[in-house]
C-alpha cells in the first residue's frame, strides 16, 4: 500500500513500496490518485525507488494518471525511480510525459 505525504497541500507525494507493481496494487494506485485529484492537488509526485517491475496494467494506470493530470494542466513527477524503471519508461517514451529523476534520467 502506498505511503502518502500531505506536507504540501498543493502537491501529493506517493511512495510506492511494492517491488513489483501489478494487479490490485495498480487499481489501488488509480483510485488513490483520482481521490487526490478531486481534492484539487496541483501535481502528483511518485517515489518508486523500490519498484523494479510494472506489469502492463500498472503502466496503463500510470498513463491514465498522466492523462488526467495533463487535461488539468498538471504534471506527474517521479522523485525517485529505480534504474530499471527509468529504462522501462524511456523505452516506452514515457519520459516525454512525466518528469524522471535527474540522477537517472
Amino acid at each position: 500500500m502506498p505511503v502518502i505525504d500531505h506536507s504540501d497541500p498543493d502537491v501529493i507525494r506517493i511512495q510506492v513500496q511494492e517491488k513489483s507493481l501489478q494487479g490490485e496494487a495498480s487499481v489501488d494506485l488509480k483510485i488513490l490518485c483520482k481521490e487526490r485529484l478531486a481534492e484539487k492537488v496541483r501535481d502528483i509526485h511518485f517515489d518508486m525507488a523500490d519498484v523494479k517491475y510494472m506489469d502492463s496494467a500498472s503502466i496503463g494506470t500510470l498513463l491514465f494518471i498522466i492523462q488526467l493530470l495533463k487535461k488539468e494542466q498538471k504534471k506527474v513527477t517521479l522523485d525517485a525511480a529505480s534504474p530499471e524503471l527509468c529504462q522501462l519508461f524511456r523505452s516506452l517514451l514515457l519520459d516525454q510525459f512525466l518528469v524522471l529523476p535527474e540522477a537517472t534520467a
